[in-house]
């Protein structure tokens, strides 16, 4: 990514940079691996422009299955393929295509598919009728290179790697190995060696801590970095069908006039794309979903959900839960702000000698109590119990971020101190 952006590169060795990821990941591909999250991020350059496929963290393993499941919808938006936005079975045509966008990002510094948000990007990548505009600013060798491995049709993409490093014998520039002049003696090639060993420490720490936050980023504001699966966080996949169940299961809706089987393709791919929730909660809570405890607030990062309706339960020791339907629309993130400060009323007592509490049939403690009790807005049973002067029962209206105060004396229970509402 740095060396995309920074922009120093000849031609000569961004070609010698993309013959090497293509061979990198066609030697993966010897060994039935599939890569699945190919992108600037996951190369590695050093000095000399010597290259390293990194992050094999997403791989599939053709045959295997039961290292990953083959038709999860993983990977970066900018740089997935038709086939694995739709969730069908892939195969290393899927990496052709990846590399098809990241060798169009390196030679051009633009992504050809990136829209406004993830759900732009990937309805870029499906549609039919998306281009690549900037193929006339490529040597033709490589922009027909390109071009044949951006094919949204499997059938028509090139078939393997094999082929296009036939087509790249030509590309590989043996003068393009490096962009450092300094060849001084053993101590400078010394200070170089712990140079590239101090960068490359610095590059994982880069990507390490790139990796723990990018998913917290909104998709719609970063289509390259925003993960689909959930990044480690409890997450609800969309359920996913083999290639022969979707033909009997799945109507594909009316097509209208100029409307290709295509972008309905698209349309029902992008209805499948999980979206995220990020809950924002002062003081604090824990963070449920149907039930299940995902995370506790302040969250690191947005929760990936399949697109649906959810019951969202927060709960915090000092305050009744809060509970609210939530719906999750594909590749949009919700965020839910709560202060549950504001959304409850209060109760606080002064008991003589000293009573057990219980509101609305839930005990609450002994008094003294420490603060006031939250409690929800409206009508509510009292029960106070003391063993040595029996119980009092009683009613009381609390209105939202009001205060009732109550106070009773057991031993002279109808004078002055009475109870007061």
């Amino acid at each position: 990514r740095s060396v995309i952006r920074d922009n120093v590169l000849t031609l000569e060795q961004k070609q010698h940079i993309f013959v090497q990821i293509v061979k990198g990941v066609a030697f993966a591909h010897r060994y039935d691996i599939v890569h699945r999250d190919l992108k600037p991020e996951n190369i590695l350059v050093d000095d000399n422009n010597h290259v390293k496929v990194a992050d094999f963290g997403l791989a599939l393993v053709e045959g295997e299955e039961s290292l990953t499941v083959q038709t999860s919808i993983v990977g970066t938006p900018g740089y997935m393929s038709p086939e694995q936005i739709r969730g069908e079975k892939l195969t290393p045509q899927s990496d052709l295509f990846s590399l098809g966008v990241l060798g169009y990002e390196l030679f051009t510094g633009v992504n050809p598919f990136l829209g406004k948000d993830a759900g732009a990007t990937l309805h870029n990548i499906l549609s039919p009728r998306s281009r690549l505009d900037h193929l006339d600013a490529i040597p033709h060798p490589v922009a027909e290179l390109l071009s044949a491995m951006l094919k949204k049709n499997k059938s028509e993409r090139m078939r393997s790697l094999r082929e296009a490093l036939k087509k790249m014998d030509s590309l590989d520039v043996s003068d393009a190995t490096t962009i450092n002049t300094d060849h001084g003696g053993p101590k400078t090639k010394r200070m170089k060696v712990w140079m590239t060993v101090l960068g490359f420490a610095l590059l994982a720490v880069v990507i390490m801590f790139s990796l723990v936050f990018k998913s917290t980023q909104q998709m719609p504001i970063d289509a390259n970095t925003a993960l689909l699966d959930g990044a480690g966080k409890v997450t609800a996949t969309p359920p996913l069908m083999d290639e022969q169940k979707q033909d009997s299961v799945i109507e594909l809706p009316s097509i209208k006039k100029n409307e290709s089987y295509e972008s309905v393709n698209a349309e029902l791919a992008l209805q499948n794309i999980p979206g995220r929730l990020l809950v924002r909660c002062t003081p604090w809570a824990h963070v449920f979903i149907d039930s299940i405890n995902i995370d506790t607030t302040p969250m690191e990062e947005a929760a990936a959900l399949a697109p649906g309706e959810y019951e969202l339960r927060l709960e915090h020791p000092n305050f009744p839960a809060y509970m609210k339907k939530i719906r999750i629309n594909p590749a949009e993130e919700l965020i839910i702000a709560v202060d549950l400060d504001t959304l409850f009323g209060y109760f606080t007592c002064n008991i003589f000698p000293w009573g057990d509490v219980y509101i609305d049939g839930d005990f609450k403690g002994q008094t003294p109590f420490a603060g006031a009790l939250a409690v929800d807005p409206g009508d509510h049973a009292l029960v106070v119990k003391n063993q040595q002067y029996g119980s009092v029962e009683d009613v009381f209206f609390v209105a939202r971020r009001d205060t009732f105060h109550y106070r009773f004396n057991f031993e002279q229970p109808l004078g002055a101190d009475d109870s007061i509402r």
